[in-house]
Formats: structure tokens, sequence, C-alpha cells
């Protein structure tokens, strides 16, 4: 992942569905070299509480653009 400079919630869903489907079967998904706007997504998604908090994807795509953004300021 050393060249993605910007998730969307649609790549978290496919890759997120991806890992579902491969811990059912026994396996797991490994993310190497993640940016450090890419890695404060994951961090937030794993911070989320298990209910809805966006009202939709553009809300939440919006919220993931400004958090990304913001990781590369502070960097």
């Amino acid at each position: 992942m050393a060249t993605l400079d910007y998730i969307s919630s649609m790549g978290l869903r496919v890759i997120l569905k991806t890992e579902k489907n491969l811990k059912q079967k026994g396996g797991n998904v490994v993310l190497t070299n993640l940016q450090p706007q890419i890695e404060k997504v994951f961090e937030i998604v794993n911070t989320l509480p298990s209910f809805t908090i966006f009202k939709d994807a553009s809300e939440m795509d919006a919220y993931l653009d400004k958090m990304q953004k913001k990781a590369l300021e502070d960097d």
C-alpha cells in the first residue's frame, strides 16, 4: 500500500469485506507500508462504535477526506 495516498469509504468496504470473507475461511488480511493518512483512517474505523454515526457514504467520505488531509498536515 506504499503508493496509496487516499482511501474512500468504498475502498474501506472492499478491504473490510475481504477481511471478513477470509476470516470465515481461516485466513486474514495483512496491510503493509501504509501512508500516515491511510493508517489514520484505519485507526478511526477501529474506534468507531458499532452503530452508524454517518448519515450516508458521502458524509463518511467527507469526514475521511478531512482526517486524511489533517494527518498529512500534521506530519
